[in-house]
């Protein structure tokens, strides 16, 4: 009679056992195929990463002051809002479109220069037709050198921003490097300075660019 009773407890003991680790292992099955990929490997959340549009960030060099009358100094304001328009153009030029985006130039020029922004004399000017940058776009620049001209009332009028601009990065095709040097010609209208002129010369080196050195400038450039 103990022998039978001993056995109906261990038979109830090993179902009970049998409750709980059943849904458990269920359980741990299905946490394990979710973290795995079809082919059994565990997977990862590691997607694709994709070239970001950096910051240009430069400095300026040597600030000169012509002056029209008999006032004018270098204005802290105006030498930055240089440097500013400086990088927004090479950003726009080079950066924007080495990511494969649309070239967005228009906006800084002044209306005089746009009709300029295309054909030949536009060669030196932008970097278009590039295949899209596989990583990173490193932009390394000189200090700018900036000459300032201020009208009879000592206020900032025109302006020259000399550029000496590197740019690097890879493509599916290999490694491409740019470089940029030469002079914008600025003009202050409201509240902005805008691109008059340009003169310059641009060097692009990498597998199925052309190496030659091309010159362009604007009929506006100094």
């Amino acid at each position: 009679m103990q022998s039978n009773l001993r056995a109906s407890v261990q038979g109830q003991r090993h179902l009970n056992l049998s409750r709980v680790l059943i849904p458990t292992t269920l359980f741990l099955c299905t946490a394990l195929i979710a973290a795995c990929g079809s082919d059994g490997k565990a997977a990862t959340n590691n997607p694709e990463k994709t070239p970001q549009a950096e910051k240009v960030q430069f400095a300026a060099g040597d600030v000169k002051v012509v002056r029209t009358g008999n006032t004018g100094e270098a204005n802290l304001s105006d030498v930055d809002a240089l440097v500013a328009a400086t990088q927004n153009y090479v950003r726009q030029a080079s950066v924007i479109p080495m990511h494969g985006k649309s070239l967005k130039i228009s906006d800084l020029l002044t209306s005089a220069a746009k009709p300029n922004a295309v054909g030949e004399a536009s060669d030196a000017l932008t970097d278009v037709g590039i295949s899209p940058a596989t990583e990173s776009v490193e932009v390394t620049s000189a200090p700018l050198p900036i000459t300032i001209l201020t009208d009879n009332t000592g206020v900032a009028a025109l302006a020259t921003v000399s550029i000496d601009v590197t740019i690097s990065t890879k493509t599916k095709t290999g490694a491409v490097t740019i470089h940029r040097v030469g002079e914008l010609a600025f003009v202050h209208e409201g509240d902005a300075w805008l691109i008059d002129g340009w003169r310059l010369t641009v060097n692009r080196d990498g597998k199925g660019i052309a190496s030659a050195p091309k010159t362009s400038s604007s009929t506006k450039a100094p």
